[in-house]
């Protein structure tokens, strides 16, 4: 009698733990879209999955249009709902790792004219470059007008500017201050063009 109670015990727990370990429910939505097949992630092993509420107009049809894999639900050819589903395991999987965060891109250096400005020289107006701090330019030489001054820095090319030097435009290097092309123009626009021919050649 007493090896009948303990089978019974034993089968009853074999029952709950059995139970206990298939009670756990969950519910996802899968959608696929543009015919494409979409795998959604449950965190745990699934069994027993169903649709519980159809959100598309194609058809969800298990092993065709959906179905189920270890952890995943897939759809495809359009079907799109809401699944539920038993799992198979009382203790969800964990997440995988996140990814590492990559590097950050290096910022591009700012355009020249952000970091320059037209000052006064004791003579006229000249531009000049912030970071290493000096004219842009031969010394006693720019512009009679501010405004003037102020259009050549923000049409800046390449790291150069060109610079009114008494009988026309010459381009220097900002940071060198060394004279870029060794001529003369008659406008900006001209002096700025000899600059980008001589940087990308």
């Amino acid at each position: 009698m007493l090896k009948l109670v303990l089978a019974a015990f034993a089968a009853t727990v074999l029952w709950m733990s059995t139970s206990q370990a298939a009670i756990l429910v969950g519910n996802i939505v899968c959608e696929s879209n543009h015919d494409a097949k979409v795998e959604c992630e449950t965190g745990v092993i699934i069994r027993n999955p169903r649709v519980a509420n159809e959100l598309s107009n194609a058809a969800c049809t298990l092993g065709n249009s959906w179905g189920f894999q270890g952890t995943k639900i897939w759809v495809d050819h359009n079907c799109r709902a809401q699944f539920t589903y038993e799992s198979l395991t009382t203790q969800p999987i964990p997440p995988p790792a996140p990814a590492p965060t990559p590097c950050p891109t290096p910022r591009p250096r700012p355009p020249a004219y952000t970091v320059v400005d037209c000052r006064w020289n004791s003579q006229n107006w000249q531009p000049w470059y912030t970071p290493v701090g000096h004219f842009v330019g031969h010394a006693g030489f720019g512009f009679s007008d501010a405004n003037v001054c102020v259009y050549t820095v923000q049409n800046a090319v390449d790291g150069a500017i060109c610079n009114w030097t008494g009988n026309g435009f010459t381009s220097y290097d900002m940071e060198t201050n060394v004279e870029v092309v060794l001529a003369s123009y008659p406008t900006i626009d001209s002096c700025y063009d000899a600059v980008r021919l001589s940087r990308h050649h």
